[in-house]
């Protein structure tokens, strides 16, 4: 069966009350600042009759696995958080948070800040000094005529580069515009008010494409195709069952219509395991056959649009 659209958007839209996502929730903003990049700019001579303006020529600053492991740690910890969160429509790379979610939120965040992070810029830093020492020698013959001891700072200031923030904000719709014209004061208010509201919308549409394309995934795997079962990981299971265990705290939209679907969710896997599943085919057909009942009505309360989301 086709995935489910990424955009979505709900019905009953102007059913929202957004004082509970004001009050119920936070905005989150992180940061992840690398001390060097991988990769420069450069100008090479190309045999080749297109514009020079129109050719774009990179080098490698430094071979180190240990920086492409901090960037992808860095987008890794990103992901695990925004799949706890979703995205704030007002400012790019902002996220909405539900207070209930903060602490769990947080223990990753204080956990990658203090530990993990310094852990693996200390690992690249080594590599780094000792390559700055011995003026870089292997680098040199590498990049040839293209290096440039310009590009690499002393280690302190590059160590000093590595920069991981994160900060919560209240959502707010008035009360940070101090403009003196109050026709323009009071325009800008209700477009903050408007960006709230979308935020909203926003969340609780992801909220519920969240749930109906894990139900999809779930249902996909447990229903044969031409008598052939389909290979069973423990997280198709195990996403739907977080999702529904932290529904209510995720919820800061109200949206009891799709509550109730989430309830029913709850009592079709309740006491399942992967493993329950994987030994019993009755199980299986059973817990298919219930996810198929509620897979309409779920697909009938999301429907395509526009806009992406990211749960």
């Amino acid at each position: 069966m086709a995935t489910p659209a990424v955009g979505v958007e709900y019905t009953g839209r102007n059913s929202i009350d957004i004082s509970k996502l004001m009050q119920g929730a936070r905005l989150l903003s992180m940061s992840f600042s690398m001390g060097i990049g991988n990769l420069r700019q450069i100008s090479v001579k190309a045999d080749t009759t297109a514009d020079p303006t129109q050719i774009r020529n990179q080098k490698k600053l430094i071979d180190s696995p240990e920086l492409d492991e901090i960037r992808s740690q860095d987008a890794k910890c990103r992901r695990h958080i925004e799949i706890k969160a979703s995205r704030y429509t007002g400012q790019e790379g902002v996220l909405i948070v539900a207070d209930a979610m903060i602490s769990q939120i947080d223990r990753m965040l204080v956990a990658y800040e203090t530990l993990r992070r310094p852990a693996l810029v200390a690992k690249f830093m080594a590599k780094y000094r000792a390559e700055y020492e011995n003026d870089f020698t292997q680098t040199r013959a590498a990049l040839g005529d293209v290096f440039n001891i310009k590009d690499y700072p002393h280690p302190d200031v590059v160590e000093a580069g590595f920069v991981f923030n994160y900060h919560y904000m209240d959502i707010q719709t008035t009360g940070k515009i101090s403009i003196a014209d109050p026709l323009i004061r009071e325009r800008e208010e209700r477009k903050s008010a408007a960006i709230v509201r979308q935020a909203a919308e926003d969340m609780r549409a992801a909220m519920r494409l969240a749930g109906a394309q894990m139900v999809e995934a779930l249902f996909g795997i447990l229903k044969p195709e031409d008598g052939k079962t389909k290979k069973m990981h423990e997280c198709h299971l195990a996403n739907l069952q977080e999702y529904v265990n932290n529904y209510s705290m995720k919820d800061v939209t109200n949206d009891a219509e799709y509550a109730a679907h989430v309830a029913t969710l709850q009592q079709i896997l309740g006491g399942v395991s992967i493993e329950k599943l994987r030994n019993s085919d009755s199980l299986k057909a059973k817990v298919a056959a219930e996810l198929d009942a509620v897979r309409p009505t779920l697909k009938s309360l999301v429907q395509e649009s526009g806009r992406k989301f990211r749960v």
